[in-house]
């Protein structure tokens, strides 16, 4: 016991050498978090303001009885009020592969630039929004869900800049960014009243000039898309001024910084490899597990159950909504900062595991919690809790950070966009039809089934996904570009490894 205090202690005493040492990741990293925090707010403030805004709007007028009740409200659905919802995750499907592929051609930094000017288009469209303009709310949502496809940029460009044994960390700083806009969202409409809505949603612009102003004047580009582009000198420019010592070698060197150098490990110059020049089978590999990832995680609902929530404590029986969704909310916040603590520290695959097993658990709570005649309001809020948090120990902030440790730097973009596209096609599916399966289905019978799909998705992880917390950046692609022997070679191992977890 004494070896291992000492041997985490020294871990922990590296970690806050290498966070003293590059102060200019640590600056680059909070101003690129802020997508995280942009992407938050613009998810959670709908859950909060749905009712106020589909009485401002007149969405699913009239109600029967013409009961305009908040609670009435929330029973109250028709086509617009889920698109309200839904048309973030429409359009987030096209700005995941937009966003992906921008990104792989133009650069992180201007990709982020561009989600800055999205985030803030939208929003002014849906403050200016009116009964008479309810389309303008509409495009505002839908240009905001290009900007949320878009943002695994800011997962990539974190992921870049960052050495390997603090990527993890800040990847995951990006979702607190996300768990910090969540609880921001009915903090700001609990202090400002939900009726002014409008000033509520253009609040986002504040944050999102704020970013669009630091990357287009203070911040660097990427290195490692730098020297993929062939621009070494650039590559090299960028690494000396975010600290990163690239010529250092190590008992662990890492292929990225040889990227970022210029060089392989036979000396021979880098060009930047484009896809085209991936071996096809290692490539797809990589890539199927990483969709596996998006397709995994949107079987859980959970952005469904989020985007939802003030309605489901609502149907049932919870008095004090908001003060419930802030506490749902501050349960997300404190799940990221667990996975923060953790995440380099446990490891990936186990906590995708541990949180996995407890959101099927929490599913079967909310089932059980609306199976009854009356609904157990006390179980449905305890259930939803533990739901939100295994979320957010898990698949809300490890989905991109394994997604992009398991792609080659060639397609990373391109493929972190691909994973967010599925995530947020089978969410928009979700989404737009779980009021219908609440009634065709009630509620206990749908979380019940999101439950056993959630199951899936724990077999999922057990079976397929490895722990990709030791792995060095080119590795994937190292081996995307061997030759066939050694992809078998690979393959073989990943099937043992599947053997071994069967046992």
């Amino acid at each position: 016991q004494a070896k291992v205090f000492k041997l985490r202690w020294s871990r922990v005493l590296q970690l806050r050498a290498r966070m003293h040492a590059q102060p200019a990741i640590w600056f680059h990293a909070a101003f690129a978090c802020q997508t995280g925090l942009l992407v938050g707010y613009s998810l959670c403030f709908i859950g909060t303001l749905l009712v106020n805004v589909q009485r401002a709007l007149q969405l699913c007028y009239p109600c029967p009885n013409d009961d305009y009740s908040d609670a009435a409200l929330a029973e109250c659905t028709c086509g617009d009020k889920a698109f309200a919802v839904s048309s973030v995750s429409i359009t987030a499907v096209v700005g995941g592969l937009m966003g992906g592929w921008v990104a792989d051609t133009a650069g992180r930094r201007r990709t982020i630039i561009m989600l800055d000017v999205l985030f803030i288009a939208g929003s002014l469209a849906m403050a200016l929004s009116g009964p008479g303009s309810r389309h303008a709310f509409f495009g505002g949502r839908m240009l905001t869900g290009l900007a949320i496809g878009g943002s695994s940029t800011a997962a990539a460009y974190l992921s870049e800049i960052a050495p390997a044994n603090i990527r993890g960390m800040l990847v995951e700083l990006n979702e607190l960014g996300l768990g910090i806009g969540c609880v921001l969202a009915p903090l700001v409409s609990t202090l400002l009243g939900e009726t002014r809505w409008r000033l509520i949603v253009g609040l986002i612009i504040l944050p999102a000039g704020l970013q669009l102003l630091a990357f287009a004047t203070l911040l660097q580009e990427s290195p490692i898309w730098l020297a993929k582009q062939g621009l070494v000198d650039e590559a090299k420019e960028a690494a000396e001024t975010l600290g990163l010592d690239l010529y250092e070698r190590q008992n662990d060197a890492d292929p990225a910084r040889q990227m970022a150098t210029g060089q392989e490990e036979d000396g021979e110059e880098v060009k930047g490899k484009p896809s085209s020049k991936c071996r096809e089978k290692g490539t797809q590999r990589a890539l199927a597990l990483a969709l596996g990832c998006g397709l995994g995680h949107a079987a859980t609902a959970t952005n469904t159950v989020l985007y939802y929530s003030r309605n489901i404590l609502t149907r049932g029986g919870v008095e004090q909504t908001l003060l419930a969704t802030l506490a749902v909310d501050a349960m997300k916040l404190l799940g990221i900062l667990t996975s923060v603590f953790l995440v380099e520290r446990v490891g990936r695959r186990r906590l995708l595991l541990v949180g996995t097993f407890f959101i099927v658990l929490g599913h079967a709570g909310m089932a059980v919690a609306f199976a009854g005649e009356t609904e157990n309001s006390q179980m449905a809020l305890v259930s939803l809790g533990v739901f939100i948090y295994a979320w957010n120990i898990s698949w809300s902030g490890l989905m991109l950070l394994v997604a992009a440790e398991l792609l080659p730097t060639s397609i990373r973009g391109l493929g972190l966009g691909a994973v967010y596209s599925v995530y947020w096609a089978v969410s928009g599916l979700e989404e737009q039809t779980l009021s219908k399966t609440f009634r065709e289905f009630t509620v206990s019978g749908t979380f019940a089934f999101y439950g056993g799909l959630s199951f899936l998705t724990l077999l999922f992880v057990a079976f397929f996904i490895p722990e990709t917390g030791e792995k060095i950046y080119g590795k994937l692609e190292d081996l995307a570009q061997e030759d066939e022997a050694s992809l078998e070679t690979e393959s073989t191992n990943v099937s043992s490894h599947s053997e071994k977890v069967a046992q």
